[in-house]
């Protein structure tokens, strides 16, 4: 168990629980060791952006831990998984030699603070950490985004569209104040990352992924929790198997399957329609000439 005071609201396990183990305490990673574990697993991105990388999130962690900015959202806990989930976006999102990690620096650490002056203050400290290597290619914080007919992307985050007829959903715009929310949503959801989004009620949070659904045409499961919401409803449990219920889901698989090649055959078909309509004028036209000839000669 990781200690109690790292990862606020962590609840420690029971004595009585405890006391079945061996106890065993270790000193917190430094520098050189999560230089030496970044090394070993992301040799590819080089010892010298690794060091950089390692650098600013502990300075981070520390400028935290003083108390300087990030007291709404707090305690925060900064450290090698931080770092993992870098290098891991830029080998997942971008090719050798030219490593940007400014361009993963919003989803990863700005939009994790609550205020947009710790988001500033952060991203001062980056400058200041990285140096002139990375600060000069960091992207506009406000990304653009496009939405084609196969894909959506928000920034440098993008999702493939399935092609299946979904029912259809109430209506929702794209603001613009939710760009940054989604890019960071998109990345989670592409690196298979659970993503935690908070905020104030009615601030856009069901909104939001609501809307990244409906743009990539991905079914949403919503599912309401409580305190009296038990683990079993998370993560489920033996019990009988029900043949209706697996009649239904096929079924379901079914329909789905049927609108997703009805949608496509009437396009294909639509398209094969207009090429024909555009392709005989000339071919009708002189089949009547053809016709008023024979006439003519038959008088």
């Amino acid at each position: 168990q990781n200690p109690l005071q790292q990862g606020g609201g962590r609840k420690g396990l029971p004595k009585s629980f405890l006391n079945r183990f061996t106890q065993v305490w270790m000193e917190e990673l430094d520098a050189a060791d999560m230089r030496a574990i970044a090394g070993s697993l992301f040799a590819a991105l080089g010892a010298p952006l690794l060091e950089q990388l390692v650098g600013f999130v502990r300075a981070l962690q520390a400028a935290l831990a003083r108390r300087e900015f990030g007291a709404a959202g707090g305690p925060w806990d900064f450290n090698l998984r931080d770092v993992f989930r870098w290098c891991e976006l830029m080998l997942a999102e971008q090719a050798p030699p030219h490593w940007r990690p400014g361009a993963f620096l919003d989803a990863l650490f700005l939009q994790r603070f609550r205020s947009e002056s710790d988001r500033k203050a952060a991203l001062r400290l980056y400058r200041e950490s990285m140096g002139g290597c990375d600060a000069a290619q960091l992207p506009p914080l406000q990304p653009h985004f496009a939405v084609s007919s196969r894909w959506v992307q928000v920034g440098c985050a993008w999702l493939p569209r399935a092609a299946a007829q979904l029912p259809p959903p109430p209506p929702l715009q794209l603001l613009h104040g939710m760009l940054r929310p989604l890019q960071a949503l998109i990345l989670g959801v592409r690196m298979g990352w659970m993503c935690v989004v908070s905020g104030e009620g009615g601030a856009g949070k069901s909104s939001s992924l609501r809307l990244l659904a409906q743009l990539s045409g991905a079914r949403l499961e919503e599912t309401v929790l409580s305190t009296a919401t038990d683990t079993t409803e998370l993560l489920g449990c033996f019990e009988q198997t029900e043949l209706s219920r697996l009649q239904l889901e096929t079924l379901q698989e079914a329909d789905e399957l049927g609108r997703s090649l009805i949608s496509q055959l009437a396009v294909v078909g639509v398209s094969e329609v207009s090429r024909k309509c555009l392709g005989h004028p000339t071919g009708r036209g002189r089949s009547r000439r053809g016709q008023h000839g024979v006439g003519r000669r038959a008088a």
